[in-house]
């Protein structure tokens, strides 16, 4: 055991830029490499070329220290709290990074909350979160935007969406050791895609649900072999681009990665034209990423394991991510 520890810190200190975790500011590399075919070996990334992006605002708030979904709606960034936190959307300004307002939904619980995405009337809040794969209450709770106004610490009812996934057969707690977890989500074409964190084979399946209140089976469209495992989603305004993020199963350094997939055909994702990145971020657990008009933004969440990294909000070099061949 001393033996381990004493390893990790010389590879901590070998590897890691003090000067990233504590300089607001301060710009990260990024790496990028085609990754139609899912080989991740250490060839392979030698080979990947350098994309850009930038902290916005580092540290965030330590009341948003477990930022899991991200959206920007009335000139605000909105994120939540995952599993335990409370039920409540927290509204970030975009300048200062300081959290100005919260709302909470008042008919909900926080189980497990990993997501945030909206249409042009609502909300939607996923509460699907499923380390165990042993879930039965899985929903995404809808809320109105002509509720929010400017007044602070509201209370809102929002709408329920149960569902179940329509191939789940077990419901064995395995934690960490199932394919029914999910932590990322978009509003596509009139309805919900779902997209798991599948801990067993690091794929993600895609699934599709109303956007109206009710109980469902979540459909099963699509699959990705993403080779990582997928904590977050989003999808440009004109729909060509849709972006997935995630890490590494265990602690590794620069463990954190992002697909950009275009050109789909309708909702196939997976026949996309598909591009992967490496993000050169030190111990980072990305959790939840969002564009707003042509930027795209993404957020880590805290992490206190052997070393506190606090929470924090990237800016991607959106110019470098699709100026490759072809890119609209």
């Amino acid at each position: 055991m001393i033996k381990l520890y004493i390893l990790f810190w010389i590879n901590l200190i070998l590897s890691v830029d003090l000067s990233v975790s504590h300089s607001i500011g301060s710009v990260v590399s990024a790496l990028s490499i085609d990754f139609n075919d899912i080989s991740s070996n250490k060839s392979d990334i030698r080979k990947l070329k350098k994309l850009k992006c930038k902290n916005t605002f580092k540290p965030l708030p330590d009341s948003v220290s477990e930022t899991s979904g991200l959206i920007f709606f009335n000139n605000l960034w909105w994120t939540i709290n995952d599993s335990g936190g409370q039920p409540c959307l927290y509204s970030i300004d975009p300048k200062s990074g300081t959290v100005n307002n919260y709302i909470t939904i008042s008919n909900s619980t926080n189980v497990d909350w990993e997501e945030i995405t909206q249409d042009s009337l609502s909300i939607y809040i996923g509460d699907f979160g499923n380390n165990n794969g042993n879930r039965k209450n899985l929903v995404i709770y809808k809320i109105n935007k002509n509720h929010f106004s400017n007044e602070t610490n509201q209370m809102i009812p929002a709408e329920k969406i149960y569902f179940e996934y329509s191939d789940q057969l077990s419901f064995e707690t395995r934690k960490f050791d199932n394919d029914y977890d999910c932590e990322a989500m978009v509003y596509f074409k009139d309805s919900l895609y779902l997209f798991s964190k599948n801990w067993i084979n690091h794929k993600t399946r895609i699934y599709r649900l109303p956007k109206n209140p009710g109980k469902y089976k979540a459909e099963l469209i699509d699959s990705i072999d993403t080779g990582f495992l997928i904590t977050g989603a989003t999808i440009s305004s004109d729909y060509k681009h849709l972006l997935l993020i995630g890490y590494r199963k265990g602690i590794k350094i620069n463990n954190s990665f992002l697909w950009h997939i275009r050109e789909f055909n309708g909702t196939k994702f997976s026949n996309g034209d598909r591009k992967k990145y490496r993000l050169k971020l030190k111990l980072s657990q990305t959790e939840a990423i969002c564009f707003k008009v042509n930027e795209v933004y993404f957020t880590r969440e805290v992490l206190t394991k052997y070393i506190t990294i606090k929470q924090a909000m990237f800016k991607l070099n959106t110019k470098t991510l699709f100026d490759y061949p072809n890119a609209k």
